[in-house]
């Protein structure tokens, strides 16, 4: 498989996380640790792709700050992203354990959503890959 259909599969990945918040954020009672960690998926998941493009192997992390980092090896501009990388990764976590803090709701929540959504598509878009944008009518 090519660099570029590994980056094409990672953005599978990006728009499944993309349209999970989709079908969250519709729901009577949102679960908003759920639409947070899949927030942070989706920019963990285009970065990932980002870097499989440039024929590199990504690291097994969460941390959206640390692939960031080494994409922005080749594309220095990532770098508008790094404040709203940081506060992602702490949502791989949130939720998913009762010892860690819980996760931003209702408006702030989907500020959380909104940042994502806009970083997954621009580094996305960055590698010439369109999504369907599942979020477009939600956010």
């Amino acid at each position: 498989m090519s660099a570029a259909e590994d980056a094409r599969e990672w953005a599978v990945c990006v728009q499944s996380d993309l349209t999970t918040i989709a079908c969250v954020l519709r729901g009577e009672r949102v679960p908003w640790d759920s639409a947070c960690f899949h927030a942070q998926q989706a920019v963990e998941k285009a970065l990932k792709a980002h870097l499989v493009a440039q024929g590199r192997r990504p690291p097994r992390t969460h941390d959206c700050l640390a692939l960031l980092e080494l994409c922005r090896e080749s594309e220095p501009g990532l770098s508008r992203h790094a404040a709203d990388c940081a506060e992602l990764t702490q949502y791989a976590l949130m939720g998913r354990y009762p010892t860690v803090a819980a996760c931003p709701e209702g408006e702030e929540g989907l500020s959380v959503v909104r940042r994502a959504r806009a970083i997954a598509l621009d580094i996305l878009s960055s590698l010439g890959i369109g999504l369907d944008d599942p979020l477009e009518d939600s956010v």
